[in-house]
């Protein structure tokens, strides 16, 4: 996996290597460090993945005026190497990691929009005193930074960063916020004021104290004739051969998180078309069989050869979740994350690389999007009032993880769905933006809405009663009015900034500990 610090400056030998050590679980093989005088220091953490004997980092160019440290994996390192070779490039290592300082001689900061992979590196050029990050297009690897006077930080991990005096500091309220509404922060936000998230398929170049970023890479729609679906599946099936192929470059041993899926059986499949039989498969098994992937995951493992290793979820979760808020360095609310953690775990006694199907149903639009905005798009902190009430009897139904925000803007009625993990979020907001809000009594969160003192609950699956509260709310300003009042002002009581951000900092902090 391997973890990248550093800092620009005088050198300060205990930082850099206190920064590194905090990032040993991610590069557990070896250390590895670069100091340019009183200008640049970078650090590394290594995991061997490719290049054992040659492949340590920091690497530099041929006149050592290039220097790099490397997080991740460049698929298509082999047609960029021989490229450079043919164009006069000198090469030491067999590694990927030394493609990145040729390909940066030959075409400057423009380069990253040549790889393909997941990475993040930070590459210090000694001739014109700057410093580049830069992060691959889907953001799979992360990277921090901080401008702190005229130095910058940057590390894999916020903890590496909460190490350097003064950079990691007070909690951004803003962030906070963030959190209780989508259960994670965005970038290119972090729990702490001052410290970003460098964005996915995006550089930074530090030069003369100042910061400057730039987006390297966008998703857009080509223009093209209209092609047949067998022809579109046939693509689709080729371009995920090919990039399986391209990940099973390994020295190490490779293996396989399969849940029984749609996106875990199919690189199941192509693992097996290119590597045969005998990839090492690991499932998660839960005892429940609402949801357990075991039954499943056996047969598609049966069907492809694989050797199946099946883990039981016996754990003690919340000593789990307390090891993960360490990990992650800032509150973060997926629960798949403690099935990962663990099939992970136990998966590392037995390969040290491992593929997943994560993301893929984002991929091919089968799942919704993650429900953020950036700042500029958010909603008005205070907007409740008869002023807000334009057009009564506009209504919105809320869908599972949608946009929120963009989604109440418009509206005066907001109907939460009946089911009550689907509405959570949806009712926080309508009643931040200061809509009448009308429940299910089974579903639909009453408890946020205090059993009807902050909104209308009707009975679940009641059409008839639904059907009378729109009427008569959409038929009577001033009960709608009346109703959004009582929303909002029971959220600005429950749900003020700084009791949630006190809470959080309370919860935070004694876990960091």
């Amino acid at each position: 996996m391997c973890g990248i610090c550093g800092f620009s400056g005088p050198s300060n030998e205990p930082l850099l290597k206190g920064m590194a050590a905090s990032l040993a679980h991610r590069g557990p093989d070896e250390d590895g460090f670069f100091s340019d005088g009183g200008n640049i220091s970078l650090g590394m953490r290594r995991l061997k993945i490719i290049d054992f004997a040659t492949g340590s980092q920091p690497i530099s160019n041929e006149d050592n005026t290039v220097t790099v440290v490397f997080n991740g994996e460049i698929y298509n390192f082999k047609e960029l190497r021989a490229d450079l070779q043919a164009k006069g490039h000198r090469f030491r290592t067999n590694t990927d990691t030394e493609v990145l300082v040729h390909l940066y001689e030959e075409h400057g900061e423009a380069f990253p929009k040549l790889l393909r992979g997941m990475f993040a590196f930070a590459l210090w050029d000694a001739k014109a005193r700057k410093l580049m990050l830069a992060r691959d297009q889907f953001g799979i690897k992360p990277l921090y930074y901080a401008l702190s006077g005229n130095r910058l930080y940057f590390a894999s991990e916020l903890k590496a960063l909460r190490l350097a005096a003064g950079v990691c500091g007070d909690l951004d309220p803003l962030a906070v916020d963030y959190y209780f509404t989508y259960l994670y922060v965005p970038a290119p936000l972090t729990i702490y004021k001052g410290v970003k998230k460098l964005e996915p398929a995006s550089t930074l170049v530090f030069s003369g104290g100042a910061v400057r970023t730039a987006k390297y890479w966008e998703l857009q729609a080509v223009p093209g004739e209209e092609r047949t679906e067998e022809y579109c599946l046939e693509g689709i099936k080729d371009l995920l051969s090919k990039s399986v192929k391209e990940q099973l470059v390994s020295d190490v041993p490779l293996g396989l998180l399969l849940s029984g899926g749609m996106d875990s059986v199919s690189i199941l499949a192509f693992m097996a078309e290119h590597a045969g039989a005998g990839v090492k498969a690991f499932t998660a098994g839960f005892g429940e069989e609402s949801f357990d992937e075991l039954p499943a995951a056996r047969a598609a493992a049966r069907h492809f050869g694989a050797e199946h290793i099946e883990i039981p979820v016996r754990a003690d979760i919340g000593a789990v979740i307390r090891e993960l808020a360490g990990q992650f360095d800032e509150p973060f609310a997926d629960s798949s994350a403690l099935a990962n953690y663990l099939v992970t775990k136990e998966a590392r006694k037995h390969v040290t690389v491992a593929l997943a199907g994560v993301g893929g149903g984002r991929t091919f639009c089968r799942l919704p999007a993650p429900p953020w905005r950036p700042p500029a798009a958010r909603l008005p902190e205070s907007p409740g009032g008869p002023e807000r009430v334009r057009r009564p009897g506009r209504v919105k139904l809320l869908g599972f993880r949608q946009d929120v925000g963009e989604l109440l803007a418009d509206s005066e009625i907001f109907v939460a769905p009946a089911v009550k993990t689907m509405s959570d979020q949806g009712v926080i907001e309508a009643m931040r933006a200061g809509l009448a809000i009308i429940s299910a009594d089974a579903g639909g969160n009453p408890e946020a809405l205090n059993w009807g003192q902050a909104g209308k609950l009707v009975p679940a699956g009641d059409a008839v009663a639904l059907a009378s509260a729109l009427s008569s709310l959409a038929g009577s300003p001033r009960d709608l009015i009346s109703l959004a009042a009582r929303a909002r002002e029971f959220y600005t009581k429950t749900h003020s900034l700084p009791a949630l951000a006190a809470g959080a900092a309370r919860i935070y902090h004694s876990v960091l500990k």
